[in-house]
């Protein structure tokens, strides 16, 4: 089984730093292969045969000199972790195990990390690190969390609370707010609807649940989204967008999971999803990982004509295809801006399969790769 890099055992008390303290830690110089790293989908910079390692808590983040300028900057450099193949962008801050950090470098030789004072209830950085994980492993760029929108995030969470919404197994009615009801907020509510939520019994249980599930996984895998409002309260988490991401048109085809991803998950979320990408079905649960192609918008209605699955021999692997043009579920018909591949089984372990894919006005496919195996989020 794949260890997940980050710990999200930890529960951390995160009343404010007095004196903004600075923590530094040396940069390590390693040599790499040309193909033990590759530039994630919409990274500009080119891959040396050097990466600058830091060991934070007993892990290690590598850090890759993209623009050949001998130095180290988060306006032009990348990021790694540890046995997953991406460089993603460097975000503006670093969500670690012991919070959020802004950083800078000297050279490359040293990073520098200051935490950043947010307030947030203790148990959210557990749940970030996870999160700043996934993202890395789709080749994406960690999220920020931003206070205002995490102040937004809980109030919703309060909301739900207050008014006696969730009761079990969550359903649509936990996404809205009612203006007549108490605890009501204009912040909270757009929280809600454009927020994912989820009420596991452990944060990683939640990123597990979002990461393997359809509509949900999309919104957690959005590369138009860099900032979020992040929650954990009354045993629910919530993420949701800072206002104007989601309403940016997509430029291009993303494809997940990614060209070259390691260690995919095999499976649905073994709960299910809400609504049910698979009408009839369990809500999903026991079907293979969900693939998705987050379409543009010049041409999201138009008709898919192939998305398809392969596994190493050639064997084609059934399964459930859901579009905006053809939703799955014709009460969901958006469809989160993406075509869905939904294998009807569970995927193997340590197989590599193919996808491809094609709509009205492609003049050719999309084709890309990627391993499964044994993957979980899991708290100790």
């Amino acid at each position: 089984m794949v260890r997940l890099l980050f710990s999200v055992s930890v529960a951390f008390a995160l009343a404010s730093v007095p004196g903004a303290q600075e923590e530094s830690y040396r940069l390590k110089e390693i040599s790499v292969n040309r193909d033990e790293f590759r530039l994630a989908a919409g990274v500009v910079g080119q891959l040396g045969r050097k990466a600058y390692a830091a060991e934070i808590d007993d892990r290690t983040l590598y850090f890759l000199d993209l623009d050949r300028d001998k130095q180290l900057s988060a306006a032009a450099d990348g990021l790694a972790i540890e046995g997953q193949p991406f460089v993603v962008a460097l975000p503006e801050k670093l969500l670690l195990s012991r919070g959020q950090y802004s950083f800078r470098f000297k050279g490359v030789r040293e990073l520098v990390l200051t935490r950043e004072e947010l307030g947030h209830d203790e148990e959210i950085f557990p749940m970030a690190i996870a999160i700043t994980e996934v993202r890395i492993r789709a080749g994406l760029t960690p999220f920020v969390v931003d206070q205002v929108a995490s102040g937004h995030a809980r109030q919703h969470l309060d909301y739900l609370k207050r008014n006696s919404i969730v009761s079990g197994r969550l359903t649509m009615e936990a996404h809205g707010e009612d203006p007549r009801r108490p605890g009501y907020s204009q912040g909270g509510a757009y929280a809600g609807r454009y927020g994912i939520l989820a009420a596991g019994r452990s944060l990683s249980e939640d990123v597990m649940s979002w990461f393997t599930s359809a509509y949900h996984g999309a919104k957690l895998l959005d590369a138009r989204v860099r900032r979020i409002g992040l929650a954990r309260r009354h045993h629910l988490s919530l993420i949701c967008p800072v206002p104007g991401a989601e309403e940016r048109a997509v430029e291009n085809f993303q494809v997940h999971p990614p060209d070259g991803a390691r260690a995919v998950p095999a499976n649905f979320s073994s709960g299910g999803e809400v609504p049910s990408p698979i009408p009839g079905s369990s809500l999903g649960a026991g079907k293979g990982f969900p693939l998705f192609v987050l379409l543009p918008t010049r041409c999201q209605m138009a008709r898919v004509t192939t998305f398809e699955l392969r596994a190493s021999s050639g064997t084609s692997i059934r399964g459930h295809l859901s579009s905006p043009a053809q939703p799955a579920n014709p009460l969901f018909p958006r469809n989160v801006g993406c075509a869905f591949f939904i294998p009807s089984t569970r995927l193997e372990d340590g197989e590599t399969y193919t996808a491809t894919f094609q709509m009205d006005g492609m003049t050719e496919p999309l084709v890309w790769s990627f391993q499964t195996w044994d993957w979980e989020l899991k708290a100790r």
